[in-house]
């Protein structure tokens, strides 16, 4: 009987051990991308020319068209939940769409 018992001490360990991670990524110190719109480098390619919401926590961004921060770029200093929707702080029109490449982040 001693098998399971370290087994399910092994399991409740890595349960333990990522919850620190977890909590990191969702820290307001994090800038996370999502595809779904509700919710100084290029994007990963899994979210390039299709970022729909973010959000960027204490962070300032400045989102470019091109790679290598170059091309037409809006700024947003809050989470942005429609990136297909006019509106925002410095009057973001929406014709930007969600075809960002790259994205410069400052405090």
């Amino acid at each position: 009987m001693l098998f399971p018992t370290t087994l399910l001490f092994a399991a409740l360990t890595t349960l333990v051990s990522s919850a620190p991670l977890l909590e990191t990524r969702q820290a307001a110190t994090v800038v996370r991308f999502y595809t779904e719109k509700d919710f100084g480098e290029n994007l990963p390619t899994s979210v390039k020319d299709s970022v729909s919401s973010f959000k960027i926590g204490v962070y300032k961004c400045r989102f470019f068209e091109h790679d290598g921060c170059t091309g037409k770029s809006q700024w947003f200093d809050e989470d942005w939940h429609n990136m297909r929707a006019r509106g925002g702080n410095y009057g973001y029109k929406g014709d930007q769409n969600d075809e960002v490449s790259s994205a410069i982040c400052s405090t």
